[in-house]
């Protein structure tokens, strides 16, 4: 009788610890599947012949270019806004070179004319040169009498020297993605227009011939430059080529003085300013599409103006104006054509460039 009672017990036994396992099991599948996504048990509706939702992954983005000036940690890659896209952070704010304490530094203002700030206080002035990407600004100064070119953030803080450049160019234009530079150089006493990688690195020159070549201004895309050259006739005109030095192809052909191309954030349109004055006084401000149609003027008065930008969005341009005998910058509304100040100082504000 003992024996019998003691069989039972251990049959129970081995069942329930059975029944426990299984429960354990079936919990730790459960788990799993919904740890992988799927529903705790069975199939999806839908029944096992259903298209099962895939797991989304991370596909890597597109590696920044790193930062002209080192490898610490830099903003990320911007592209130029186009019309219908919001401009970036830094987009209304525009750099200039102004003496008006005394020796031409570098300020920044907003688009509105608030705000502004000076930037560099350097004992032998400071040239602005562009923006090389969103929120990084290009200039040159002469501590020791020569010339470097720094990049520095908007604040004018960390200052970076762009050792791989040349430091003896007359213009330089960034592309947006800052990784190309062209630089306008004296050669043998005449003006050619070189690229190169944002290090200095891989320098040619394009567009050569025994004439001025200068002010370059970038497409977008960072394919194509804008530049002015008297190869054809002394007053001046407008051509375009791409990086590599090839498809060059004259923009303007007439008995104007045309100067300061900017290429459009919307790649469309390139604005200059464009005189019958051989020393380019009075001259007024144009558009003109890509392919040299659509000739348009924007200004039309006495008043001597250079260096127009474009905003981001591309519905402003902002350039220099000669007012009363000084230099102020004032911005252009290009739908309506209302111009508005933006610097009066006594001294002369010069060489707007509208950032990213």
């Amino acid at each position: 009788m003992m024996e019998e009672q003691r069989g039972k017990k251990m049959t129970t036994a081995i069942v329930v610890g059975f029944v426990i396992l299984v429960i354990i099991f079936a919990w730790g599948v459960v788990r799993m599947r919904v740890a992988a996504g799927q529903s705790a048990w069975g199939y999806r509706v839908g029944g096992p012949t259903s298209t099962p939702t895939p797991t989304p992954t991370n596909t890597p983005g597109p590696t920044p270019t790193p930062h002209p000036g080192g490898s610490e940690s830099r903003p990320n890659v911007v592209q130029r806004p186009t019309p219908g896209r919001p401009p970036s952070p830094f987009g209304e704010r525009i750099a200039f070179v102004s003496d008006r304490d005394g020796q031409p530094q570098v300020y920044v203002i907003n688009s509105d004319g608030s705000d502004l700030q000076q930037l560099t206080d350097e004992a032998n002035g400071a040239k602005v040169l562009g923006w090389t990407r969103a929120g990084w600004l290009a200039f040159m100064t002469w501590p020791q009498g020569q010339p470097v070119v720094y990049t520095m953030n908007a604040e004018g803080r960390e200052r970076t020297p762009l050792s791989g450049l040349p430091a003896d160019g007359l213009n330089y234009a960034w592309t947006v993605d800052g990784r190309y530079v062209a630089v306008s150089r004296s050669v043998g006493g005449n003006l050619d227009l070189f690229v190169m990688r944002y290090d200095g690195s891989q320098g040619s020159i394009v567009a050569p011939s025994p004439e001025r070549e200068d002010q370059p201004s970038w497409s977008p895309d960072g394919n194509r430059l804008v530049f002015v050259s008297d190869r054809d006739r002394r007053e001046g005109d407008i051509y375009i080529i791409n990086r590599d030095g090839t498809g060059l192809t004259r923009l303007t052909d007439d008995e104007l003085y045309e100067a300061d191309p900017a290429w459009s954030p919307d790649g469309n349109r390139i604005a200059f300013v464009a005189t019958t004055d051989p020393r380019g006084h009075g001259g007024d401000i144009f558009t003109i599409k890509v392919d040299g149609s659509d000739r348009q003027q924007l200004t039309n008065d006495a008043a001597d103006k250079q260096q127009p930008v474009w905003s981001p969005d591309g519905s402003r341009i902002a350039f220099q104006v000669l007012i009363n005998g000084t230099w102020g910058l004032q911005v252009l509304t290009v739908a309506d054509g209302t111009v508005t100040l933006l610097t009066d100082s006594d001294g002369e504000d010069i060489e707007p460039r509208w950032s990213p």
